[in-house]
Formats: C-alpha cells, structure tokens, sequence
C-alpha cells in the first residue's frame, strides 16, 4: 500500500503562500540587518559632529523606515505563516479522521487508548512545528547566507569566500553535527515520551485494577523509574545543547573580530570610511541571530519523521478491513474454525503471531494461556474480523472470518473481560448475575471477593 505524505502535498498545495512566508521572513531579517547596519553608520556620523543636521538626515530616516519595515514584515510573516499553518492542520485532522473511520471497530484491538491520544492530539501538533521552526526558518536563512556573501563581495571577494567558509561552519555544519548527535536521543526522547502518555493513559482508565490489584504503588514507581530514565536522557541532550551553543557564541564573537580586523585594514588602505566600520561589525548580530536557530531546527527532523510514521501506521489496517463480503451463507450447525500458519503483526518491528495454526471444530473446547503481549486479543480480533492476518488464513467452514461481515455475529459470541457497569446502584450491578438475591446475599458476594470495603 501506498503511504501517505503528510508534509510534501500541502507545500505543492501552498506553493505560492509558502513562498510569500519566505519572502517575508527573508525581508524581516533583512530590515533587522540593515537597522543596525544604518544605526550603526549614523552613530559614527554623529559622533564626527557633523555641521548640519541634514548631513544625517538620510540615515536617520533609514533607522525610522527599517524599524518599521521589520516590524511590520514580521507581523505579516506570522499572520500569513499561522493562516497557512492552521489551515494544513485542520485538513490534517480531517484526512487522518478519514483514515481512521473506516476501521473504527478495530482501533482497539490495533492500538492502546494512549496511542491513539498521542496520535490525534501530540503528532497532529508535532506536524505544524515542522514548517514554523525549521522549513520556513531554514530557507529564510539559507537565502540571507546567499545574499550577505553576495552583497560583501562588492566590497571585497578575497574576504567574501573567507565568510563563506566561516559562517558555512555556523550555517550547516553546526546543525548536520547537532542532527548526528542528537538524532538518537531525540528518537528516543519521543517515543519515550509517546510511551509515558500511552502508560499514564492506560493506568487512568484502569485506575480501579490497580486499585483491586493492590499494586497502585508498584505502578507508581515503576512509571516513576521510567519516567527518571528519560529525563536522564533529556538531561544529556541538553548538556550537549548548551555546549554547542556556547561553542556557536564562540564562533560568533571570532566572527566579530574578524570583521573589525577587516574593517580596520581596509579603512587604513583608504578603501573604507572610518564611519562604516560599526556599521559593517553591527550588521553580524541580526544575521547570526537568523542561523544559530537552524541546529535546533534540524535536530527535530527525526521528531517529525516518527510522527509521520506514528500516523501512516494508522492507515494499511483500514484497508484490510474492506473485504467484500461473502456470498455463501454460513452453516452454523456444524462450525468449524481453523488457524492456518497465521502470521501478525501491528508494525514492522513486533510480530505478535507467527506460523500459528489450530482448528476448532463444533462441541470441543480450548483454552488460550500467554503472558501479556503474547497474541491472546490479536487471536480473539482475528477470530471476529475485526483484523486480518499478514500472512495465513483464519477460517469458519473454510471461508475467511475477515469476509464474513454481519455473518460473523451469528457464529462467534465474546465475553470481554472489562464489564460495563449499568447507571444504577452498586447492589442492582451485582444482583444481575442473581435477580432474586437479596441486600444481604449482594452484600455476602461482595465480601467474598474482596469488594465490600469499596
């Protein structure tokens, strides 16, 4: 089956938006560039004490018209970003929605009510950083990487290509080694952290097992153990974090005295007026302010990778379920149910059942034993048809329960294990297994199994 694409179609879809949220990201670093380029010149200007006030005058107007151009660009970005932004989320949600309708009776025999949550709420979410925090962010910097070399070329090329190569540091290499070093770290902070929402989930709506079982604290601190793992493994990332950026301000403030030394030399060669040396040291602080963000911003690459993967895996299992029905009718009195070298599995990564095969046939009966996990609820699932196997064939008389459709309810019945409580009292609950027991044979049955202090 085909995976779907969650991040390509809605930039084809949006091309043109997209492209005027770069642009406007690009103008805002620009005006913020050159606000300080100008500020910058005029403070030296001013400082030479100029004979005229309209010896200043145009540099001053400049601050006033790139304050105003950065923050109006950037209120624009946000607006037009956001809109964009929204927009795919909602059809996001939608699609997703779609996805999972069709096979909605299944959903939980194929995922955990955490999963499901962490799906629906946190991956959707996870999405729309994606274009906010690194593609628009990325390109716009990219773009000003291209310029400024370009533009400090007509000054001089020698230093050019030295920039190039300095800030290439900053731009790409800085982040590709952040992206190698944290990219297992941040897999496992998010599936760690997908693992904890599911726990918790699954713990809340089962909060009276732990309660019956006795074992709440156990629970509590196992969750706890689990949960100090992973702030362990946050911690880590985040010592590394701070040493790469303390290494970028490093790089930073080289890059600084680089452009004085620069600067100097070509202001003692007569090839630049004392005035524009501010300037041109200035103009480094919003530019650096665009690419240090980018190692961040690639470092969530994997992030959004596993919730892409998170939510294709809700999408082949709704395809197996739209099996046409069968046309034969089913012999209920003489039903024979048969696993035949049955494989399963809900991911790439576990296999619940393999080459698994026995036959059941009218009047006998068998019971399946297994730890958690072992494939107890998958047999059960493949059994109703709610799912289909990978690979084998499960049977009633021959035909395939997955085709068996409303037939299926004629042939197999389930008791779960979770019993629905009635809006009613307590006693009225237990007296359905007994419609004549009384208050006090109610009250017996709740002390026999330990309930009666509940």
């Amino acid at each position: 089956m085909k995976k779907e694409e969650w991040i390509r179609p809605y930039i084809k879809q949006n091309a043109r938006l997209f492209v005027l949220v770069v642009c406007l990201g690009a103008v805002t670093i620009f005006s913020a560039a050159f606000l300080m380029f100008t500020s910058g010149f005029l403070i030296s200007k001013a400082a030479t004490r100029p004979e005229n006030i309209l010896l200043i005058y145009v540099p001053i107007v400049a601050v006033r018209t790139f304050g105003i151009a950065r923050s109006v660009s950037r209120y624009a970005e946000r607006l037009v970003g956001h809109h964009i932004i929204l927009k795919i989320v909602s059809d996001m949600r939608v699609r997703l929605y779609n996805m999972l309708e069709p096979g909605a009776l299944m959903l939980r025999s194929r995922f955990r009510t955490g999963d499901m949550l962490g799906i629906l709420a946190e991956d959707i979410e996870h999405l729309q950083d994606a274009f906010l925090k690194t593609v628009f962010p990325a390109i716009s910097a990219l773009l000003l990487y291209a310029v400024s070399i370009i533009a400090l070329g007509f000054f001089s090329w020698p230093f050019a290509a030295l920039m190039a190569i300095y800030l290439f540091v900053l731009v790409v290499l800085f982040p590709v080694v952040s992206l190698l070093v944290t990219k297992a770290k941040n897999t496992r902070l998010k599936s760690g952290r997908n693992a904890l929402y599911s726990r918790l989930t699954d713990a809340v709506l089962g909060v009276s097992d732990w309660m019956f079982s006795g074992r709440q604290h156990s629970f509590v601190e196992s969750y706890e153990k689990e949960e100090n793992a992973w702030f362990e493994i946050e911690q880590k990332r985040q010592r590394f974090t701070r040493w790469r950026d303390f290494a970028a301000q490093c790089l930073v403030a080289g890059l600084i005295l680089l452009m004085l030394f620069w600067t100097a030399g070509q202001n003692a060669d007569g090839e630049l007026a004392r005035t524009m040396i501010a300037a041109f040291v200035l103009v480094i602080f919003p530019l650096t302010e665009a690419f240090l963000p980018l190692s961040d911003a690639l470092t969530e690459v994997p992030g959004y990778q596993d919730s892409v993967r998170r939510m294709n895996k809700t999408a082949p299992q709704t395809e197996t379920a739209r099996i046409a029905p069968a046309v034969e009718k089913l012999d209920l009195n003489d039903v024979t149910l048969r696993f035949d070298h049955v494989a399963f599995s809900y991911d790439d990564s576990s296999q619940v059942l393999n080459q698994f095969s026995f036959t059941l046939r009218q009047g006998e009966k068998m019971a399946l034993l297994g730890r958690s996990g072992s494939g107890k609820s998958t047999s059960l699932a493949l059994i109703e048809g709610a799912l289909a196997p990978d690979f084998g064939k499960v049977t009633l008389n021959g035909m395939e329960t997955a085709s068996l459709d409303d037939q299926i309810a004629e042939a197999v019945s389930v008791l779960n294990q979770k019993p629905h409580l009635f809006d009613t009292s307590i006693l009225n609950n237990i007296r359905l297994g007994n419609g004549q027991a009384s208050d006090e044979d109610v009250r017996r049955a709740a002390r026999q199994v330990q309930l009666h202090d509940y």
